[in-house]
């Protein structure tokens, strides 16, 4: 497994309520509830970035992450056409080809 999602817990502790609360406010519970579980899974080990690194790479939270991962493949483009909605109309849509990990 990749950064990732596994990156928001090990890069942005500080921000992951922020996250999961954004994932709610435009509809996207399922998404909210899987970053809040996965928290609920590696809180224990504190902000140790090290400790967590490892815990989401190959760890207690490694299965709940790929679970993460997937989910937020699969609702990419409903959940980017959301954004899109409510930020109006744009010139042309930026929407990534791929998905949130395309490189």
């Amino acid at each position: 497994m990749g950064d990732g999602a596994g990156s928001l817990y090990y890069n942005h502790t500080e921000s992951i309520e922020n996250v999961a609360s954004s994932f709610h406010a435009v509809g996207e519970e399922e998404l909210a509830q899987k970053i809040r579980q996965v928290w609920r899974i590696l809180e224990p080990f504190g902000d140790a970035q090290n400790m967590l690194v490892q815990q989401c790479l190959d760890g207690v939270a490694t299965s709940a992450l790929v679970e993460l991962e997937a989910l937020i493949n699969r609702r990419w483009d409903a959940f980017y056409d959301k954004l899109e909605h409510q930020a109006g109309p744009t010139v042309g849509s930026r929407r990534p080809a791929s998905g949130p990990n395309s490189a």
